[in-house]
């Protein structure tokens, strides 16, 4: 977005018509990027921020004394390496259709 808000500026400083309207276009579009690398920090920050618990040592897995495993706050799988050894394969890293996976791989927001 920089490299737009770059030629606004240009076309301001050139004597364009509404330069001032282009300037301010430029200034919101520079807010704008440092909006979004900030909500990217934001969300890889928070990939893993929820917590399951594993299984326990009782009976069956039981007892309630399981570690508590970094999960997905969307898709609520596991974190792949923190998870090995308390969940099955398909628990662990995110699901193929996880909204949060998408975005931090492409920083597609639709």
């Amino acid at each position: 977005m920089s490299e737009e808000a770059d030629k606004l500026r240009y076309l301001a400083k050139s004597g364009h018509e509404g330069g001032t309207l282009l300037l301010g276009a430029a200034d919101r579009l520079d807010r704008m990027e440092v909006s979004s690398a900030a909500m990217v920090q934001l969300l890889k920050r928070l990939e893993w921020s929820s917590f399951t618990q594993g299984q326990g040592s009782g009976y069956m897995s039981s007892g309630g004394d399981g570690p508590w495993i970094p999960t997905c706050p969307i898709c609520r799988n596991v974190h792949p390496e923190k998870g090995k050894g308390d969940f099955i394969a398909k628990a662990l890293g995110h699901k193929q259709d996880c909204e949060l996976l998408k975005f931090l791989e492409t920083g597609d927001k639709s």
